[in-house]
């Protein structure tokens, strides 16, 4: 098992608690709790045959003791094999606690019985490891609710991802590609120099007004994909593998005249997701890009 880094702060938080729950039981008199917080000192002593520990130093071992414990359980929670047996603690939960509750009226019978106990100081010691496995359960509860959050999260954004990913083989895409396709033959046969102000005079031609649109229309949609994966909103690894190329492919076609659109709205904001996520997935793209280029990659 790999352990995780130490945390110092989830530590000094967890003793302050310790510490203030300590108190709170001695001041309030719940002796019952305040014996199962000494728990690891008493076993300590037992071991060694000797016991002569102060009480408020006993109740800082006690709480550096239990701080360390719950740091590490913090620290190992988010790990497969910690995960399943949380999950499998919860799933099983009522009868866990049957049992414990079982061996906590026993334990109480056993001392009253067997060891002479008082009937009071039994039923405080079994109304402290009451609270404390109240607590624990409280905790179980809370971290596997946190868990089938995440879970519930990461599942949903995996739908939207593909979702969103397919919408390239749906309409209106699809129509876009094919008319964008159909104009930049007609550009070509033109033979037109593919500079900024050619292709600006060819696309804003009221004949091809829907090249334009269409032209807009995909790079709207690139746009919105970028920011959602910007945002984390979609899986980037997986958009990377299904718009790589594509990105690539429109960024060296329509980067001029993504600029020029800038330029002629004074907005340099314009389509910059899609751009700036190109570059990102395609790190030597604006290096290698050239003014123009001679024919479309989209039809070659």
């Amino acid at each position: 098992m790999k352990f995780k880094k130490f945390r110092i702060d989830n530590f000094l938080l967890l003793f302050i608690f310790f510490a203030v729950l300590a108190f709170l039981s001695f001041s309030a008199s719940l002796n019952g709790l305040f014996t199962v917080l000494r728990f690891p000192t008493h076993i300590l002593c037992y071991i060694i045959k000797s016991c002569n520990l102060k009480p408020y130093f006993e109740i800082l071992i006690n709480c550096f003791i239990y701080s360390l414990i719950f740091e590490r359980v913090i620290a190992l929670r988010k790990g497969a094999a910690t995960q399943k047996l949380i999950k499998y603690l919860f799933d099983h939960r009522y009868l866990i606690s049957f049992f414990i509750v079982l061996a906590i009226m026993c334990g109480g019978i056993y001392l009253y019985t067997q060891k002479h106990w008082g009937f009071k100081d039994v039923a405080q010691v079994c109304t402290g490891f009451f609270i404390v496995i109240t607590l624990f359960f409280t905790a179980l509860n809370y971290e596997f609710s946190t868990s089938k959050m995440k879970q519930d999260y990461k599942s949903a954004k995996e739908l939207l991802t593909y979702n969103t990913a397919t919408e390239w083989h749906k309409s209106p895409l699809t129509e876009y590609q094919k008319t964008s396709i159909s104009y930049e033959k007609k550009f070509i046969a033109t033979n037109a120099v593919r500079t900024s102000k050619d292709f600006d005079l060819y696309i804003s031609d009221p004949s091809n007004l829907d090249f334009r649109e269409s032209l807009k229309g995909l790079l709207n949609s690139f746009e919105t994909l970028a920011i959602g994966v910007h945002k984390e909103l979609i899986d980037n690894d997986f958009m990377k593998e299904f718009y790589s190329l594509i990105f690539e492919i429109y960024y060296i076609d329509y980067y001029f005249f993504i600029e020029s659109e800038r330029i002629k709205k004074s907005n340099s904001k314009i389509w910059i997701q899609f751009t700036n996520l190109a570059e990102e997935w395609h790190p030597e793209l604006n290096n290698n890009l050239q003014k123009g280029a001679v024919k479309s990659t989209i039809i070659t």
